[in-house]
């Protein structure tokens, strides 16, 4: 057996006696190279807990490398970690190496710990065809203990695999127990490696951090690595947590508490949960801000607010529950919503209230500023004042209601009626104060001829007629084709001679559309495609001309295309049943080095491609598409005055020369227009509608009738109709120096 290097990682330590203060940060080194030295770890006196801490940071390389205890040539630190406790070192690698005379290089590797414990994170591992590696402690080995280890061994042929060596030919592991402070490495070989030796002429071993290695087959025949990371767990002292806290060297204060997970021996310090920094430090251990980085489980609509240690979850006004994603979240406070129902609900009310009083307000101030119109324009004012000038004579006339008036003839009862005149009913009245007098109801609408002829109902549906026509919206209107059938259907009943409905002898007009095989002179189909209505393929065959179709015999075989250009879309087959049309189409194609590109363009004015085409392209780099010519298909928003140009893919809108624009933005101010122009041809709609109502409650239906009679020519002694604006130009507006006379009911102008 070869001889043992021995590595002694605490030679002798000496444990301190009393609490040590933590020395300033300017005395104790911080780093040494890329590794941070932090307490209990210290690289001189004063700076560590005790000497199993001690640091020795070498330069003498160049760079800076930590070393554990006094001596450089012992293990490496490779970083250290107080929130786990642990410190990952650079471990030797044992080598045993054999040649053709035998063994030539045995190299077994020991380590001894004492605050320190091999951590069950890494794996024994064994390299090579025939090897034994295995490892004990050291006082199991001096009292005749057993140890463990892995066997290897492969041949020449065997299929060695890259990878972990879990199952692998040429590589073994095994797991380390918990607990061990100290251990002895052995490397042993079965046959020498006699067979072997031009692939694997060693054996390697050595404990490894699991993850940080991966076998390959060159390890075999030549392992370059002299050390390996290896993990190492470290505790304070030898005294458990419910022991060591009373000692008054205890490090865990402040923010830190005693891991009372770990077993010992020794313990361990750790940050409360939501601190971080340095347990083994008082007052290290400073507050975790989750909020401020986001590890927190708090929902979209919830606020995070910190706290010492933790934080909580806050929902925002309205909302209740704990705000967190794992919990009941933040759900709309019931109470809240009711009373916002209940005001927009209040609100919406008040305001079909208001709206309701203002329009009957409204109608009626209009009302009354109607009443009060005619009232003037029929004599009331001189009427009145004439009744005051008077002294209110009981002999002179009065001014009554409409109510009154229904009063005093009992709502204008038939048992009233005294006479009828040509312009209308006089009714017996008794007044309040039991006055009789004489009361002449005017006709509103309905001629004398029109109630003699007793045709009530004809007369409803000219009145309902009329009314439709007048609705303001146009859908609800009737088309002048559904008026014409409906007055004809009218003209055929009792009223023929009535001037409000006019009798046509004839018929109404129907198209009629005659197919293409029933006129002679069309043909009816070129070659295997029959032609029929609305397609021809001369004039007068067909519909339009987007239907001509053009029957080519140049060929000998008739081809129909459609237009006149027999180049132009070939016509497979058409059906009028299904409304569709079948199109030979051209094929686009993109070629290079040969005879260039085709983009065929297929416009048609009357037709659409139907969705039952598939657009299809081939090749093995091939990008490919159509485009829809939005412009002559008329789907844009461009203005009438505006130019639009079609583009792949898409559509602009151009202005004309010398404006600036989209062309699309001017649409608001036509629309603005349209709407104030709709709004005063309806103003003037319903003026006029008003004033052809008091023409006919006036009689001017019947003097129209008795001024015009049935022969249609108009005498010169007869009465004509005037309008009120014919009157106002003939007397210069009603002009005083035209006056030439006054009446009792009114003043007579030249």
């Amino acid at each position: 057996m070869h001889l043992n290097t021995l590595i002694l990682l605490a030679i002798a330590a000496l444990q301190a006696a009393s609490a040590q203060e933590v020395p300033e940060a300017a005395a104790c080194e911080t780093s040494c190279g890329n590794v941070s030295i932090t307490y209990p770890f210290g690289s001189r006196e004063g700076c560590y807990y005790s000497y199993d801490f001690l640091v020795t940071c070498d330069r003498s390389s160049g760079e800076p490398v930590p070393f554990f205890g006094p001596n450089t040539s012992d293990i490496v630190i490779s970083s250290m970690s107080t929130s786990k406790s642990e410190v990952e070192i650079m471990m030797f690698v044992a080598q045993d190496c054999y040649n053709t005379s035998g063994p030539a290089d045995n190299t077994e590797k020991s380590l001894w710990l004492r605050d320190f414990r091999i951590s069950t994170k890494n794996k024994y591992v064994g390299i090579g065809c025939d090897t034994l590696a295995s490892f004990s402690r050291w006082e199991d080995e001096s009292d005749g203990n057993g140890s463990t280890g892995c066997i290897s061994r492969c041949g020449r042929n065997s299929h060695v695999t890259n990878g972990s060596c879990s199952g692998s030919v040429g590589c073994c592991q095994v797991a380390v127990p918990e607990g061990f402070q100290s251990v002895n490495m052995t490397l042993r070989s079965f046959n020498n490696h006699s067979n072997i030796l031009d692939f694997n002429p060693c054996s390697y071993a050595f404990f490894v951090e699991k993850g940080k290695f991966n076998f390959s087959a060159t390890n075999l025949h030549d392992f370059k690595s002299e050390r390996m990371p290896m993990l190492l767990d470290w505790a304070i002292g030898n005294l458990t947590c419910d022991k060591a806290k009373d000692m008054e060297n205890f490090l865990c204060k402040g923010n830190s508490v005693c891991d009372q997970s770990y077993s010992g021996p020794g313990y361990r310090c750790r940050c409360l949960e939501g601190y971080e920094g340095n347990p083994y430090v008082k007052n290290n251990c400073t507050n975790i801000n989750e909020c401020e980085r986001g590890n927190h489980d708090c929902k979209h609509d919830a606020h995070c607010v910190d706290t010492p240690g933790n934080y909580t979850c806050t929902c925002k006004h309205g909302y209740y529950g704990d705000g967190r994603k794992d919990g009941n979240g933040c759900n709309a406070d019931q109470t809240i919503v009711i009373k916002i129902v209940v005001v927009i609900t209040s609100c919406v009310i008040f305001l079909l209230i208001f709206v309701t009083c203002l329009y009957l307000i409204r109608r009626k101030r209009k009302l009354v500023k109607l009443r009060e119109k005619f009232f003037t324009q029929n004599g009331g004012m001189m009427l009145q004042r004439r009744i005051s000038g008077n002294g209110g004579s009981q002999d002179q006339a009065s001014v009554f209601t409409i109510e009154e008036l229904k009063t005093a003839t009992n709502n204008y009862d038939e048992s009233r009626i005294i006479g009828k005149g040509g312009f209308g009913t006089v009714y017996k009245g008794v007044l309040s104060d039991n006055r009789a007098v004489a009361i002449k109801k005017l006709l509103h609408v309905l001629d004398e001829d029109l109630q003699l002829n007793d045709v009530p109902s004809e007369i409803i549906q000219v009145s309902r007629l009329a009314e439709r026509c007048l609705r303001i919206k146009g859908e609800e209107r009737p088309t002048m084709k559904e008026v014409a059938i409906e007055l004809q259907g009218i003209s055929a009943s009792k009223i023929p001679k009535h001037p409000w409905v006019q009798s046509r002898s004839n018929e109404n007009e129907a198209l009629v559309i005659t197919s293409a095989q029933e006129v002679p002179a069309c043909e009816t189909s070129c070659g295997d495609v029959p032609i029929t209505f609305p397609f021809g393929s001369r004039e007068g065959c067909y519909y339009s001309s987007d239907f001509l179709v053009t029957c080519d015999r140049s060929s000998g075989e008739p081809v129909p295309f459609f237009g006149r250009n027999t180049t132009d879309i070939e016509i497979s087959n058409m059906s009028t049943s299904e409304s569709e049309v079948e199109i030979m189409m051209f094929v686009g194609r993109d070629c290079y080095d040969a005879s260039g590109g085709n983009e065929p363009t297929l416009r048609l004015s009357d037709f659409r491609i139907s969705s039952k085409n598939k657009y299809v392209a081939i090749g093995c780099d091939t990008s490919a598409y159509f485009n829809i010519n939005a412009c002559e298909r008329g789907n844009h928003y461009c203005e009438n005055g505006d130019q639009c140009v079609d583009i792949d893919g898409s559509y602009m809108c151009t202005c004309p020369k010398g404006y600036s624009g989209d062309g699309v933005s001017a649409s608001a101010i036509f629309l603005l227009i349209f709407v104030t122009c709709l709004y005063l041809i309806l103003k003037k709609r319903k003026l006029v509608m008003l004033k052809e109502k008091f023409f006919k409650q006036n009689g001017g239906i019947m003097l129209q009738q008795r001024g015009f009679p049935e022969t249609g020519v108009r005498s010169h002694d007869q009465a004509r109709v005037f309008t009120i604006d014919e009157l106002k130009r003939e007397t210069s507006n009603y002009d005083e120096s035209r006056i030439i006379g006054k009446g009792g009911f009114g003043t007579v102008y030249k």
